[in-house]
């Protein structure tokens, strides 16, 4: 539970600035060795992904270090009628005793242009799609950029669009977080070793 406030903290400060959330979070996990949370990284990377040998890019035993890039589960981008989108995403897992970090960046939203599977998918950084939903933050890159300003309401209106296509990404970014962190945090028994 204290995870999922933490996030919402985070979405709440990010909209309140005009800066796009990050998704970055320290986790207490008392008792439990480096060594012990690297494996259960790794395994979390296993079962999770098709393929883990292809998502890690990075395996650093020494410093309980692991760097994965990763695309989640089709959801609905809410753009298009009847869309789906999938986000690319990067994921960094750090160990140490009792607690690890992760951080998870380099997103960007992958959706069909087409209704049919003869379009190709167009990429959106969460950058973009952040400034796209977030009226100040739309007013800043606009000024930003040279552009004249517009009224709050007609940036409002421009943002509205985009508000369920934003908050669908930060769910299925939030869902990669949760994911991890139950599968950290799990509490194993010696039992399990004796099968």
């Amino acid at each position: 539970m204290k995870h999922f406030f933490t996030i919402i903290a985070v979405l709440v400060v990010g909209i309140a600035t005009a800066q796009p959330p990050k998704f970055q979070e320290v986790v207490q996990v008392p008792g439990v060795s480096a060594d012990a949370l690297y494996s259960r990284a790794k395994e979390w990377f296993a079962e999770t992904f098709v393929s883990a040998q292809d998502v890690v890019q990075l395996d650093d035993v020494a410093n309980h270090k692991l760097i994965g890039k990763g695309i989640t589960e089709e959801y609905s981008s809410y753009l298009v009628f009847d869309g789906s989108a999938h986000a690319k995403f990067t994921i960094k897992i750090e160990c140490k005793n009792g607690r690890y970090r992760y951080s998870i960046y380099g997103i960007e939203e992958s959706f069909r242009v087409s209704l049919d599977d003869s379009g190709e998918n167009t990429y959106q950084s969460f950058e973009n799609i952040f400034i796209a939903s977030h009226p100040k933050a739309m007013a800043k890159e606009r000024e930003k950029k040279g552009m004249r300003p517009l009224k709050l309401k007609k940036l409002e209106k421009r943002c509205s669009i985009h508000i369920k296509r934003y908050e669908a990404l930060v769910k299925a970014m939030r869902g990669v977080g949760g994911s991890l962190y139950n599968h950290m945090s799990k509490v194993t028994s010696s039992e399990d070793d004796n099968w």
